[in-house]
């Protein structure tokens, strides 16, 4: 990441998805269900989306961060 990115931005991103994370953990809030297997999708900034799977009542596992320019078809989750 920081090889595109800068420390400031990175560090930006990092935050932003240790924030989505501890509103999952809450158990308020849910993101859009893909088609697939569990997984939900979650946009982190406009060019970075995560998907993720719920693991009981606290625990989230990260599936996979996508770069929103990449061609949707391939991923396969949605």
């Amino acid at each position: 990441m920081l090889e595109e990115w800068s420390f400031t931005l990175a560090e930006e991103f990092v935050q932003r998805v240790d924030e989505i994370l501890t509103t999952l953990k809450g158990g308020s809030v849910s993101y859009q269900a893909s088609n697939y297997n569990e997984i939900f999708i979650c946009v982190v900034c406009k060019q970075i989306t995560l998907y993720y799977k719920e693991k009981g009542t606290s625990e989230i596992e990260l599936v996979r961060f996508r770069n929103n320019f990449h061609d949707k078809s391939k991923l396969g989750f949605d």
